[in-house]
């Protein structure tokens, strides 16, 4: 009766190590399933019962969805190439000052230090934000005519009608797994965006404190 208790305390540790491997599992399998692009289907009775004008009004619906996706990473691209502008003029002149200092050496110049760390963080910023504007590749609209004809889509429509509601359907649902992808990918550019913005705005305010108090 005595041994059993010890036994409990023992095969405790060795479950919460099975718990935290099994748990360290799901979230590795969360992350590479997140790479992997899974098809979105419309349910069988609901293809059914829709009518070929019901599919046209769904398509534009989409088609709205996914243009305002690729219309925000547009945006993005504008507002980071506007700041990188403004960073790249400031880290010019900030470079330029850093050189002036060095050329006339003080034996502990402050300014030439603070002004090398300000360089680094500009440089950085700079790096998020050509991170974010770099080429990305989005997810249009539509179909290219030679995706259109060769689609089984296309070419198992019994009549005009038929093949029009096909090729709807089958976009309604690329679009779907489209509108994901650059929401994902817009997600991630506005990350480097905002955290470029927010670098920015804290920097000058560390750089006036460590003047302030260590000067």
């Amino acid at each position: 009766m005595e041994n059993a208790p010890s036994k409990n305390p023992g095969q405790k540790p060795v479950e919460r190590k099975k718990t935290k491997n099994q748990s360290l599992g799901r979230w590795l399998r969360r992350i590479l399933l997140n790479t992997e692009r899974v098809s979105y289907q419309i349910p069988q009775a609901e293809i059914d019962k829709m009518s070929l004008e019901e599919a046209k009004f769904y398509l534009e619906q989409s088609e709205k969805q996914l243009q305002d996706s690729v219309d925000t990473g547009q945006i993005i691209t504008e507002r980071s190439t506007n700041m990188l502008n403004l960073i790249s003029a400031l880290l010019i002149t900030l470079t330029a000052y850093c050189i002036d200092r060095w050329e006339t050496p003080n034996d502990s110049d402050f300014l030439l230090k603070m002004s090398i760390g300000g360089c680094i963080v500009l440089v950085v910023t700079s790096a998020l934000l050509v991170a974010a504007i770099l080429p990305k590749d989005y997810c249009v609209p539509g179909w290219t005519p030679d995706k259109i004809f060769k689609s089984q889509s296309y070419m198992l429509g019994a009549d005009e009608a038929a093949r029009q509601k096909n090729i709807a359907l089958n976009l309604i649902m690329s679009y779907e797994n489209d509108i994901k992808e650059n929401r994902r990918l817009n997600k991630k550019r506005w990350t480097l965006f905002n955290l470029s913005m927010l670098i920015t705005l804290i920097a000058p305010i560390c750089f006036a404190s460590y003047y302030l108090l260590f000067r």
